[in-house]
């Protein structure tokens, strides 16, 4: 076994020290031979490259590097201490999968991300007061940040513990910070600087505590929430779906992307911002109407299964679809607030020969092309000339509140049945 052991680091061009311990001037990874009893039998000082010792059943990190100037992994072992671990490491910290119930050893600096998930942590003290990007102490035991850095300059992942509060959070996460499936009560502690902050599935009733600002996705879902006072007023796209909301006062006033209210008991859309860049959907609330909803929408606008008798206060400029189907009241009767202008298709279902279509909205038909009988031209001021690329070629449409001289123009246009 010696011989095998001298030629493997032979191998990795390995330098015998005066002490008997080796540097490493590039990456290796420890072999199954290389480990007795759990424990590695030789000692390595300096390692410039990467140090990987993965699913080998190690216990003790006795032995390992005290430089590393890549990576240090030691993933999928027996570790119940760090005690041993580098003083250095210029990349990331892999300890994950192990049986960790303190970081005591760990570095306080780290170049790159701090991956200490899937352990048995009921606390972040001694763990390292910098790191170079992510920090994930996700699926561990926690109840709280404390001993977490004060900034992290790429993702937090503490997502699955037992978190109650946000007492240690950091300051300021530069990338996403995930804390969801926990048993948060309340935001309080919350960093004040946040790109992506997601704290679905907790016990949230309230969102005081919230950042004003949010730059990406804030995502709520799955709390207890009965309103969103406290809310960031700027987010890039918000999720507060399958809450106990039953209007959205007190949410982002400005959403840059998309918006996401589905799943909730809500009967207003008030406090719903005016104008939504991306896609704006409220499926399967109890809506009876769309009053005080967005008005500009930039893609997709889902209102299905919902309690509408008819469209009134929906958006009047739709980019993408338009979703209005399986209304839990039956069949929607009024049409007269249709998009004036829609960039997708209209999914309805429940367009009858029977439904009177307002004129101003036949460019949202144009590509869904239902069996439209009746089109009303109330309030329309248009030339109807002007508008003929819209009108259905079709005789046996009654056009109904005519002015004589939309009536001469549908003659001209030789398609007038009145």
């Amino acid at each position: 076994m010696y011989k095998r052991i001298e030629n493997f680091l032979k191998s990795q061009n390995c330098i015998k020290n005066s002490d008997g311990s080796y540097d490493v001037p590039g990456d290796i990874e420890i072999p199954d031979f290389l480990i007795v009893k759990q424990k590695l039998a030789v000692t390595f000082r300096r390692v410039e490259g990467s140090f990987k010792l993965e699913d080998l059943e190690l216990a003790t990190l006795a032995g390992a590097p005290q430089y590393v100037g890549g990576h240090f992994i030691v993933r999928k072992n027996e570790l119940k201490t760090l005690n041993g671990a580098p003083k250095y490491v210029g990349a990331s910290f892999q300890c994950q999968y192990n049986i960790l119930k303190s970081l005591a050893g760990c570095p306080a600096k780290i170049g790159g991300g701090f991956y200490c998930s899937h352990n048995m942590l009921t606390d972040l003290k001694h763990g390292p007061r910098e790191v170079g990007s992510t920090y994930d102490c996700s699926y561990n035991q926690l109840n709280n940040l404390m001993g977490c850095p004060e900034s992290i300059l790429g993702d937090l992942n503490c997502s699955g513990n037992y978190i109650s509060s946000l007492i240690g959070a950091p300051k300021s996460v530069k990338g996403v910070f995930n804390i969801t499936s926990n048993n948060l009560k309340t935001l309080i502690g919350c960093p004040v600087e946040l790109n992506t902050f997601n704290c679905a599935c907790n016990e949230l009733s309230t969102l005081n505590g919230c950042p004003i600002e949010i730059k990406g996705i804030f995502k709520c879902a799955y709390n207890c929430l009965r309103s969103l006072k406290g809310c960031a007023k700027k987010v890039g796209s918000f999720d507060c779906r399958r809450n106990r909301l039953h209007s959205l006062i007190g949410g982002p006033l400005t959403v840059e992307r998309d918006y996401y209210c589905d799943e909730n008991p809500l009967t207003s859309l008030k406090g719903a911002p005016q104008e939504i860049s991306g896609t704006f959907s409220c499926e399967n609330a109890n809506l009876k109407s769309l009053i005080d909803g967005p008005q500009k929408v930039g893609r997709n606008f889902i209102v299905e299964k919902n309690k509408l008798h008819g469209l009134y206060g929906g958006p009047q400029e739709v980019g993408g679809n338009y979703h209005c189907d399986e209304q839990k009241t039956g069949k929607l009767r009024d049409f007269t607030w249709l998009p004036a202008k829609l960039g997708g298709e209209l999914h309805c279902n429940h367009i009858t020969s029977k439904t009177i279509i307002p004129a101003k909205s036949l460019p949202a038909l144009n590509r869904y092309e239902p069996k439209v009988r009746y089109i009303d031209w109330k309030d329309f001021h248009r030339s109807i000339l002007d508008f003929r690329r819209w009108i259905p070629l079709d005789s046996r449409i009654r056009h109904i509140n005519l002015t004589p001289q939309q009536h001469k123009e549908l003659q001209m246009l030789s398609i007038l049945q009145v």
